[in-house]
């Protein structure tokens, strides 16, 4: 997505700062839409439809729609039929979805309001609708796998952009500076065991061990951090290496 000056993107209120300064340095413009204290932070279709309504009368174009699930700072997921209707609008109004869902590994109610990611939803949308809505998904390792928001790593995929789109996306990122050590080294578990099942037993072995280190009276320090974070993955791997065969693509 190339935000011109004067272009809008749609984001909630209350929300994470810097969204506000990026579109400030790119001379683009918000567009807020404002999440109901009241009801949980939850989100009125009816207010999103209206930030769009207001936005047009105003004369901005509007190029994406940023959503924040589970939200930051109010740590609300999203319902599924809230999604759908999400969804909906960015194919209604051609804009491009941007899910930021790195907190999908810390929520406080997961039986009774559980986190969904956005790209589940559009699978399972009208054929036309999920094969046209481009969606970029955003997620990060200083949330949910280390805990610790200072372990700068992370990525997004992207769904339905054109391949001219990724073509620049790529070359952009190949210029970009890469992470510091132990964020690289904490982004392993999505790099070496790309399926979901595979992953997700690498990080709640990070998780466990974290946690038996947390109750010790010597808490990590950042000159072994590495290489304990490797100790962590080693022992995962090992729990992984039974089911590699059928879940890590070769």
């Amino acid at each position: 997505m190339a935000l011109r000056p004067g272009d809008g993107c749609l984001i909630p209120i209350p929300q994470y700062p810097l969204y506000t300064a990026t579109l400030a340095y790119l001379s683009a413009k918000p567009i807020p839409y404002y999440l109901n204290e009241n009801d949980h932070w939850s989100l009125a279709h009816s207010d999103l439809v209206a930030a769009v309504k207001r936005a047009k009368e105003a004369g901005t174009p509007i190029k994406a729609l940023a959503i924040i699930n589970p939200g930051n700072p109010t740590g609300a997921c999203l319902p599924v039929e809230a999604m759908k209707q999400v969804v909906q609008l960015c194919y209604d109004e051609s804009l491009l979805l941007l899910a930021d869902e790195v907190y999908q590994a810390n929520i406080f109610d997961k039986e009774n309001k559980p986190f969904v990611s956005f790209k589940k939803v559009l699978r399972e949308m009208d054929k036309e609708v999920a094969e046209s809505v481009e969606l970029v998904s955003f997620h990060s390792i200083s949330k949910g796998v280390s805990g610790e928001c200072g372990r700068r790593g992370g990525y997004f995929e992207a769904v339905n952009l054109d391949a001219g789109v990724m073509e620049q996306i790529y070359k952009m990122a190949s210029v970009n500076l890469c992470p510091p050590i132990t964020g690289q080294v904490s982004y392993s578990p999505f790099a070496f065991f790309p399926s979901f099942f595979a992953s997700s037993l690498v990080s709640s072995s990070i998780h466990d061990h974290v946690a038996c280190h947390d109750k010790s009276s010597n808490p990590l320090s950042i000159d072994n951090y590495s290489a304990r974070v490797r100790e962590w993955y080693t022992l995962a791997a090992n729990r992984t290496h039974l089911y590699s065969e059928a879940v890590v693509p070769r």
